[in-house]
């Protein structure tokens, strides 16, 4: 039994690792190739396939929270790993706007579901080590938005990016699949009776600690997430004037840093005797002033390649979930733990 709840973890990190992959790829990574491959008159019909992914992604969270808190983790990410195989599997095969944007939105949603889901698996089957094996989870999760970069620019332009997507679908499919015939011989989690309103979301923002965490966090990680994920290498080839290789490999090095900071937050933690405030803090002060200097720099048209630095450092700061996590947990009841996180 040990050993087939031990595969179902693995099985959830490998499935959150395409979901970073996928939440990076499309549309950065292949901006241009999804533009000529759809037949598309403007980039903003591009960047509206990445906003159908995103802000479903997003507002899925509050309702994966609430599932998750109701019918378990494993529950939730075999419904929610269902719809993202097949979003996944149907992305490579869309001939018009609306067949993507439909299934980016399938996509999406599937993919809401892994990052809660496994949060509360991980801290049901490894308290004792928490921050230290989520750090781990993050860190290999991440690993999906490295391949995202320059890996997966340098396979679309061998192969074309219906085929690398469509092996990328597959081997999603197939993770599920063995997810599920496991999943049959567990037992199953009891269905709590939480409600499906929005009572339980006031509970958690009566508590001015998540208020301050959200808008820190709202701000810190959208500006991180919307540059990975639809307009960074734009940016970099249309602004700093990279080329495409070289805006690909600053993505792959940003994600690089992001696993790297999720992995080493954790393990500094524990070290630290599980404290929290000083890696929240630091974060923060170094986040307001990487963030200082790159508006700076844009409201004076200042463009230049050394703007990476300030990224690369912004980067650092996104991303350190495990102590995020650990401290959400500490300071709301057990049973809002999903709701708070969401």
């Amino acid at each position: 039994m040990k050993k087939n709840i031990h595969f179902l973890l693995i099985a959830g990190t490998l499935l959150y690792f395409f979901v970073n992959f996928h939440r990076t790829a499309i549309p950065g990574a292949i901006f241009d190739e999804l533009q000529s491959g759809l037949a598309l008159p403007d980039a903003g019909y591009i960047a509206a396939i990445g906003a159908a992914f995103m802000y479903v992604y997003s507002f899925g969270q509050l309702l994966s929270g609430l599932v998750t808190d109701r019918y378990g983790g494993f529950r939730a990410i075999f419904v929610g790993g269902a719809l993202f195989a097949i979003g996944c599997a149907g992305t490579p095969f869309s001939t018009n706007l609306l067949v993507m944007v439909v299934l980016r939105v399938l996509t999406g949603l599937g993919a809401s579901f892994m990052y809660i889901c496994m949060i509360q698996v991980l801290s049901q089957y490894c308290q004792k080590n928490f921050t230290v094996v989520f750090g781990f989870m993050m860190c290999f999760g991440y690993a999906g938005s490295i391949v995202a970069g320059s890996p997966f620019v340098a396979c679309v332009n061998a192969f074309g990016w219906r085929m690398t997507l469509a092996i990328i679908g597959f081997a999603i499919l197939t993770i599920w699949v063995l997810f599920a015939v496991i999943y049959k011989t567990v037992p199953k989690e009891p269905v709590k009776p939480v409600p499906f309103n929005i009572k339980p979301f006031l509970k958690v923002f009566q508590r001015g600690q998540n208020i301050r965490f959200g808008l820190y966090h709202c701000i810190n990680w959208g500006l991180f997430y919307t540059f990975m994920t639809v307009i960074g290498k734009k940016f970099l080839e249309d602004y700093c004037r990279m080329s495409a290789m070289a805006a690909s490999t600053v993505i792959t090095v940003m994600a690089t840093l992001s696993a790297a900071s999720n992995l080493g937050s954790g393990i500094f933690s524990r070290l630290a005797g599980n404290r929290r405030k000083p890696f929240l803090a630091g974060g923060a002060v170094l986040s307001l002033l990487c963030n200082v200097l790159i508006f700076t720099a844009l409201f004076c048209g200042f463009r230049h390649w050394s703007l990476v630095i300030l990224l690369l450092l912004f980067t650092l700061t996104a991303n350190m979930s495990p102590v995020q996590v650990a401290w959400v947990k500490e300071v709301n009841p057990p049973d809002q733990g999903g709701v708070s996180l969401a």
